[in-house]
């Protein structure tokens, strides 16, 4: 009787801690998405040349700014051993024909040249550069092999995009170590060479080293952005075709994480009067520079905002947002290097 009893007991017991278990999980706050916010975003100083990347997520209304001069590599953190180089300062890199960091001298930069021309650009420089459209197959430095001696060393300018300064050419070596990359790098003409070593943090897109600070964080965690904006590599048509080209104010979107946009014009309804039952018509895109350079004019008699148009934002959680620009230039009432944009939440997830 007395076991049948403590059974009983045992068994109310752990009622008890499941119902207590379940009350504390229903306690849990739901934090609803940010309803909408009008924000200057923070470039920093610089003005055309600002020296801030910023990183903003809708759903929270909250910005990040990073320095541009911040980081060197990009270390994608998916199951691929992918790299890229800074594309807000303009970096360039090229491949040497050898393996071994020790045999790469003076000799092997003689003539090379790792600048874009902005005088008389080329769309030969594109191959001095990642992707312009974030496609990690096409990276200047090729996918990071298992192989060790079948990884190249590479000579990288670290980029003056931007009023950045010059610094030394380095040589550098990247190869894989267990879930994660080693960087070996050294100036020129050195022959004892730096190891940084990262292990892969998959809250991240890409976890990033700078070759001064070592490993640094610059984006927030995967899904908690949306949108990019500052200085970067671009490209643009002179008339003979796409070459690369240096930006201001560029937006890239977080497409990655499943983020898309549409560009709405104001011929086909304001943005004022635009609601969720219109967002059947819209056409989104996933393209890294959907929103791009196309929501301002840099030259001509209308510099400023475009007012034409507005954006749709779908965020990673399936949140909608329509967006529009108010001011980036002295000419429209802003500040270069510290565009103020508004959104507002059009359907929750």
């Amino acid at each position: 009787m007395q076991q049948q009893a403590g059974s009983v007991v045992w068994f109310i017991s752990a009622l008890l801690v499941l119902n207590s278990c379940t009350r504390k999980e229903e306690s849990l706050p739901v934090i609803p998405p940010s309803a909408g916010a009008r924000l200057q975003l923070n470039g920093g100083a610089g003005g055309a040349a600002a020296i801030n990347t910023v990183f903003l997520d809708l759903s929270t209304a909250k910005q990040d700014s990073v320095k541009r001069t911040a980081w060197d590599l990009a270390l994608y953190t998916g199951n691929d051993f992918s790299v890229m180089i800074n594309n807000t300062t303009v970096a360039l890199a090229k491949a040497t024909t050898k393996s071994n960091l020790a045999d790469v001298s003076a000799a092997d930069t003689a003539g090379m040249v790792l600048a874009l021309n902005h005088a008389a650009p080329s769309a030969t420089e594109f191959a001095l550069l990642d992707d312009i459209g974030g496609d990690l197959s096409k990276t200047v430095i090729g996918t990071i092999s298992a192989t060790e001696s079948a990884n190249k060393v590479y000579i990288l300018n670290r980029g003056t995009g931007g009023g950045v300064a010059a610094r030394d050419w380095l040589k550098i070596k990247i190869i894989r170590k267990g879930n994660g990359y080693s960087i070996q790098y050294a100036k020129i003409a050195e022959a004892n060479f730096s190891t940084i070593d990262v292990v892969k943090n998959n809250s991240y897109q890409f976890n990033y080293i700078s070759f001064d600070n070592g490993p640094v964080t610059v984006e927030p965690e995967k899904e908690n952005w949306d949108l990019q904006w500052g200085y970067a590599v671009f490209k643009t048509n002179f008339g003979g075709g796409d070459v690369p080209y240096a930006f201001s104010d560029l937006i890239a979107i977080n497409f990655r994480a499943g983020v898309q946009v549409a560009e709405i014009l104001t011929s086909t309804t304001s943005y004022e009067n635009f609601k969720e039952a219109d967002l059947a018509t819209a056409s989104f895109s996933a393209d890294r520079w959907a929103i791009g350079s196309n929501w301002r004019a840099t030259t001509g008699a209308a510099i400023g905002v475009k007012t034409d148009r507005f954006y749709l934002v779908k965020d990673s959680n399936g949140n909608y947002y329509k967006l529009k620009f108010i001011s980036f230039t002295s000419q429209d009432g802003g500040t270069r290097g510290k565009p103020e944009l508004s959104f507002q939440l059009v359907k929750e997830a």
